[in-house]
């Protein structure tokens, strides 16, 4: 079953909301069960739990502890998807 705009708005904040506190389970509760992850400017695709939670587990040793937090001050809502604009 498709989710609703609100529904993906809620899971996207959550995402946030556990990014910034560096909670690997709770970011992982927030994705699909095959998660794609796309890091276009080295080309690189991960596919699945496992790629994903590495990835985020590396993000949250090594670049999120050296980094301030962020707001969000703009984000755009779709069927598709949550573009956010992070500062």
């Amino acid at each position: 079953m498709a989710l609703t705009e609100a529904e993906i708005l809620a899971l996207t904040r959550e995402h946030g909301r556990a990014e910034q506190a560096l909670e690997l389970d709770n970011v992982m509760a927030t994705l699909e069960a095959t998660p794609v992850y796309y890091l276009y400017p080295v080309g690189l695709k991960m596919v699945g739990v496992d790629k994903v939670r590495r990835y985020y587990q590396n993000l949250f040793d090594n670049v999120m502890t050296r980094l301030g937090k962020s707001d969000v001050p703009a984000e755009w809502v779709s069927r598709a998807g949550v573009m956010q604009n992070p500062v």
